[in-house]
Formats: structure tokens, sequence, C-alpha cells
């Protein structure tokens, strides 16, 4: 299940007193291709402090401020988490949708790793009666403290935790303990096969449809059809690895673009895991970046992450594609740098018709005329440039870490995380009339050049 999509979209606020919290604000903002009763149970309010802790945060050990943690866990929030829960899998259910960027998930996926996730956080030492989360993210809970073995035990309740811990290792673990591993129960956790990778018989292919055949990979195939490999893989329901291709696949194959093989560098011959590769189409480097693939294009940051869903919105995870294809082109389209051409037509022709001379001018008496509203004689006015806001803004923007040149090598605003952006607001789009804010400087999360991977 898909948990680290809802810990981008889980809104904040900054208040710890509970509040009601959204998922997403309005039913419009999800779309009309997800039915309406799932749209309103995915926006229900949901009554907790602050934020949800998602799945993610426990399986890193993500410390909690204890104060929120401990409101987080009163009876208000946990049922109003339970209610929203409750909702969302009786009008979304299993049922996968679209929720745009190529996110494809049903509403238990999204709801059921937030109530797994509070249900762990809100675990009990049996004796102290406190809250052990805080024991396990700072690392002083003991190996065979009671904390230590529910925290566990709730890892193996989930699919979530199971790259943590195994059924194996906890039983040894309380072995060790000298406690049963029922003294801690908790499911077993299985997993489906692959899902089968054949058409989507509901929704018509807008591409052009093709048959798997002998020998035939998820690569060939997008390479012989000038389909970027991922989009490949998203638009038909195949596995990561392409395990679930198989002769006979019925598969819908998009539009075309001109492709660019993600592949590490060798001199001679160049192999990738896949096929051997083209040695005709650009190559890029593992360590290449997109600074490196926009150079001498005439399309931005906000084309290339739109042609390709897979790269992550601050480019930070090129090197994972090696061995595979991204668009360098709208798909439909073999090329971006359109030449724009226009002609200018300066011909005037005289319309036919009798034309006569004009009556000569002739010069008008002068009339004086006395304006009961007029002003007596104004002065000379001198105006003085105010050279202290010039100054001002000058001196506040060279804290600003963004740079004309950024915004020249293909920097949008957009990518910055939402607390660069607001830290950075009084220092790069300064107002004058307020006082003006301390020097600082910024994380580095925060620079364009680690943003963009320069």
């Amino acid at each position: 299940m898909a948990f680290s999509f809802v810990q981008t979209v889980v809104l904040a606020v900054l208040s710890l007193q509970a509040s009601a919290l959204k998922i997403w604000d309005t039913p419009a903002a999800l779309g009309t291709a997800i039915p309406a009763g799932c749209r309103a149970a995915l926006t229900t309010n949901i009554t907790c402090p602050a934020k949800l802790v998602t799945a993610a945060e426990i399986v890193n050990e993500v410390p909690q401020n204890e104060t929120f943690l401990e409101q987080f866990c009163e009876a208000t929030c946990r049922s109003s988490l339970q209610t929203f829960a409750t909702l969302v899998n009786t009008h979304c259910g299993n049922t996968v949708y679209s929720f745009g960027n190529s996110t494809k998930q049903s509403g238990n996926d999204i709801a059921v790793p937030l109530l797994w996730a509070q249900n762990v956080a809100c675990l009990e030492d049996s004796t102290a009666q406190s809250l052990c989360l805080p024991s396990i993210t700072n690392h002083t809970a003991k190996a065979c403290d009671d904390c230590t073995l529910k925290y566990l035990a709730g890892l193996l309740n989930s699919t979530y935790g199971h790259r943590r811990v195994s059924e194996d290792s906890f039983s040894a673990l309380a072995s060790s303990c000298s406690v049963a591993p029922t003294a801690y129960p908790h499911g077993t956790v299985t997993f489906p096969p692959p899902p089968a990778s054949t058409s989507n018989s509901s929704a018509p292919c807008l591409g052009t449809e093709y048959t798997a055949a002998e020998g035939d990979t998820c690569e060939s195939i997008a390479q012989a059809n000038n389909v970027a490999y991922y989009r490949l893989l998203s638009d038909n329901g195949i596995d990561l690895k392409c395990e679930s291709l198989t002769v006979g696949t019925k598969l819908c194959v998009g539009d075309s673009c001109t492709l660019h093989t993600v592949q590490t560098p060798t001199i001679f011959p160049r192999i990738t895991t896949f096929h051997t590769a083209d040695p005709t189409l650009p190559q890029i480097a593992a360590n290449e970046t997109c600074k490196d693939i926009l150079a001498g294009k005439d399309f931005t940051i906000t084309e290339l992450l739109a042609w390709n869903p897979i790269i992550h919105r601050n480019c930070d995870n090129l090197a994972t594609l090696v061995g595979h294809t991204i668009c360098v082109s709208p798909p439909g389209s073999g090329d971006w740098d359109i030449p724009i051409t226009v002609t200018y037509n300066e011909t005037w022709t005289v319309p036919p018709g009798d034309w006569v001379a004009l009556p000569s001018a002739t010069e008008a008496s002068n009339v004086t005329r006395t304006d009961p509203y007029a002003f007596g004689s104004i002065g000379t006015v001198t105006a003085t440039a105010n050279e202290t806001y010039s100054s001002l803004g000058a001196s506040r923007i060279t804290d600003c870490p963004v740079k004309d040149q950024d915004i020249e090598d293909g920097f949008e605003w957009a990518l910055l995380p939402e607390d660069c952006s607001s830290s950075m607001e009084p220092y790069c789009t300064p107002f004058l009339d307020e006082p003006a804010p301390p020097s600082t400087t910024f994380a580095s999360s925060c620079l364009p050049s680690v943003i963009m991977g320069w």
C-alpha cells in the first residue's frame, strides 16, 4: 500500500489544540472520476491536533512532540480517525481510483495506514501506563521491554513494517526474553501475487493495442514503440520489474516521444540490464542531473516532469532510472523545438470609388474662455528618488538563495518545499514597509543547486 503519498497530502495546522483536519479540502479537488460518496468520505473532518502521524513515520521511528502525541492519542482524535476510516471503507473500499500525477490507489490505501499508524503511536507500557513511542524513537527502550515487544508486534501486524522485522526474528527475541510470542498477538502478513497485466476493459485504449510475443520484454516493447519505459508500465498496471508480463498479454501502447536512455556510462560495448543499448540514442550518465538534460533545450523542468511523472519534482531519483527511457519531447510529438515563422503583408490596396479633395482649411477665430475652477500658478516641483527604499530592497534580497541565473537555468519557485518557501519569502519578496528580517542562511535542502542536483 502506498502510504508515502498520504504523507504528502495530510494537512497540518499550527495549533496543538484539536481542530478539523482534512486530507483534501473539498470533494471537487478529487475530480469526478472518483464516485461522489467516496469523495465525500475522503474529505471528512478529522478532529485531531496539528497533524496525522503517517505509517512512514512509524516505520522510520520519526520522533514526535510528546505534548502533541498525548493529544493525538486522546479519545476524541482516536474516535474521529476511526470514523473517517470506517466511512472510507464503506464508500471507497478497495476499488482503485486515479488520484492524479499517475497515483492510483484505493480509499483504504489512504485511510488504513493512518489508522494503523495511530494504533502503534498510541501503544502504552503495561506497567507505567505511559506512551511507548517516545522511548522507541529516542532508542532508550531495551530489547525485552514491554514497549519494544509491543512495537515490533505492531510492525508485524501490517504490510508497512515487514521490512523492519520478520516473524522468525520476533519469535527469537521473545524466546530470549522468556516471553511467549502469543503474549503479543499479531497477524501474519501475507502478500498477494503480482497483478495480472491485462488491459482494463472498462477504459478504452487511447493508443495502439499490442499483444506480447515470445521474447518480448517491457524494455523492448517500449523501445520499439518509442514509449517511455515507466509510462508503459503505468498505463498497463505492470509491476516495476516487469515480472507479470507474459506471452499473449494485451497492452495499450500510448503516444510515442523522443526517448532518452538512462544508462551507466561504459566504454564499449554499452550494455544495460535488459538489452544492448542502441548507440544512436542520446545517452544519460548515472550522475546526470535535470540541468544536464535541459541544457540546450527550449523546454523547462515543468515540461520534463509533465512528460515523465516517474521523475521526482526535485530530480533526485535519476540514478534509479538507469537502464530505462524517459521522454524528452511531448508524448505524441517527436520534437519540442518547433520553429515559428511570421510573415507580414505590407501591401495596401486603394479601395475603388471616386475621391474628392478635402476643402481647404480656414483658421478659426480666437476665443477666450475663463475657467472658474482654475488653480493659480503652479510653482516648480523637484522630485527626489527615495534612495532609502532602493537600498533597503537591494540589501534584503542579498540573502535570497534564488538568483536570476538559477531561474534562467530552469529552476522554478514551485519546486521549493513548503517550509523553504515560507521562510524565504521575507528575503526574496520583501515588504519594505515592514522591519527588516535579520541576516540569515538557509538549509541546504532549500538551495536551487541541491533541489536541481547541480
